[in-house]
């Protein structure tokens, strides 16, 4: 019981005063935006390791998961598109081929799953995610992982500001730019 309760608080969702309590967390806003980019980062990751290793049918699955992203972020359905946004994700890492990344992200799933339930972020407009998950499907398709990660952290905000006015020369670009600037 003691080694689950300190595993609990290893990973965020228990806390322990020593003799006198322990209580289960709650997220902040600022951990919830954290554990965003963190997954956005894992998914990126995620994906440049899976996608050399994907056969056939498994980049097939990928891109229907990704079809099904574009009609719901098109008709605006935030739950639909969580969903099977998380469901593309859970794929690619399934398909990492990676034991160490793969005991991670079990180690810290169940902490991940709460510190983001209840966020449903719909990042740029719809067009410019229609645009992201088009070029990620473009690059599954090629099997070009650079291109593909690249687009991962685009979609979780991790790519080009989006403070600053796109570049038009960029929007009908295959790829975003290699030398984005990434956050970190």
């Amino acid at each position: 019981m003691r080694e689950a309760i300190l595993r609990l608080a290893r990973i965020g969702l228990v806390e322990i005063a020593a003799n006198r309590f322990t209580r289960v967390t709650s997220p902040t806003p600022e951990l919830s935006a954290q554990t965003l980019e963190y997954t956005g980062y894992q998914a990126g990751i995620a994906m440049r390791m899976a996608l050399p290793r994907m056969t056939d049918a498994e980049a097939g699955v990928a891109i229907e998961l990704l079809d099904q992203m574009i009609v719901a972020s098109t008709s605006g359905d935030v739950l639909t598109l969580y969903s099977v946004s998380r469901s593309l994700y859970r794929h690619i890492a399934s398909l990492t081929g990676n034991a160490v990344f793969a005991t991670m992200m079990r180690e810290a799933g169940l902490a991940l799953e709460r510190n983001l339930r209840g966020t449903r972020p719909m990042l740029g407009s719809t067009a410019q995610r229609d645009e992201m998950y088009r070029g990620l499907r473009a690059a599954i398709e090629r099997r070009d992982a650079d291109a593909a990660e690249r687009w991962v952290r685009e979609q979780h905000g991790l790519g080009r500001s989006r403070s600053r006015p796109r570049n038009p020369a960029t929007t009908s670009r295959p790829d975003p730019p290699a030398d984005a600037a990434w956050i970190g």
